[in-house]
């Protein structure tokens, strides 16, 4: 027997509903869960089989960020409408079936057969989820706040629970995608994801002229240090030879210029 819930975020208070009957309606004051700005319209949560549909024109429901009118549900799916996210669960439950003691099938086979890989078919019908859609998400997410189409006050508030060290990635996406109302085809969203491809794909080159600059940089001021420090040597050299002969002039009344002069002569 299959057990099913719904998970409803709204206004910051998560709360879950077990699907017991045939349909759980949200929206108007009378429905199963109120959500005050449905605008008039309506969601209709079906349980057998599981899928939700819409009823109005006021406002636009997304399904893991797509727009419908009705869409069939699998376990995880989220739904974000009139500022309410939605997430939908299903658990199987296990059926233990005693098996009869003389049951044939109670014989140990010699070789079982290795089981089959399923098929492309199966696989590319049930959607892809999880984490990579969870990451888009939160990509989308940060474009629209970096876009200035998202919802300011919800934008405000997290980038002040960032402040705060109380950031959790994934009910950040999951509400300002709810609050934003940008369909996920939005072209805005998508010129923007190209220019970021693009700026992410130059960046280690970036990374690698910025590099070499730093090093010219360093390089250029080595070669500068080590000329004023050999200026400053020959000037303390100069001072110092001045100095004593200075002290031979005073002290021994010898002249280097009269030196100089007998050396000049000499020559001549």
């Amino acid at each position: 027997m299959a057990e099913s819930w719904i998970d409803v975020t709204l206004d910051g208070d998560r709360k879950r509903h077990t699907l017991t009957g045939a349909l759980l309606r949200f929206g108007p004051a009378d429905a199963d869960v109120a959500v005050p700005d449905a605008n008039g319209d309506e969601l209709q949560l079906w349980t057998n089989p599981p899928k939700f549909i819409h009823v109005g024109a006021a406002t636009t429901p997304l399904l893991n960020g797509r727009v419908f009118e009705e869409a069939a549900l699998e376990n995880g799916d989220t739904v974000q409408w009139a500022g309410a996210v939605l997430v939908f669960g299903r658990e199987e439950a296990a059926v233990l079936e005693e098996i009869p003691p003389d049951d044939p099938l109670l014989a140990v086979p010699d070789a079982a057969p290795a089981p089959s890989a399923p098929s492309a078919s199966a696989t590319a019908a049930r959607p892809v989820l999880g984490d990579e859609e969870r990451a888009w998400n939160r990509m989308r997410a940060g474009l629209l706040v970096e876009l200035g189409i998202a919802d300011k006050k919800v934008a405000r508030r997290w980038q002040e629970s960032v402040l705060g060290g109380e950031f959790d990635a994934d009910a950040c996406a999951r509400e300002i995608l709810a609050k934003s109302g940008v369909p996920g085809d939005d072209p805005r969203v998508l010129e923007r994801t190209g220019r970021l491809e693009r700026d992410l794909l130059m960046m280690p080159l970036q990374r690698g002229i910025k590099g070499a600059s730093r090093r010219a940089r360093g390089a250029a001021k080595g070669g500068a240090a080590f000329l004023v420090a050999n200026l400053i040597a020959i000037l303390v050299y100069t001072l110092i030879l001045v100095a004593i002969a200075m002290l031979m002039r005073v002290n021994y009344d010898f002249s280097f210029d009269g030196m100089i002069d007998r050396w000049l002569g000499g020559g001549s």
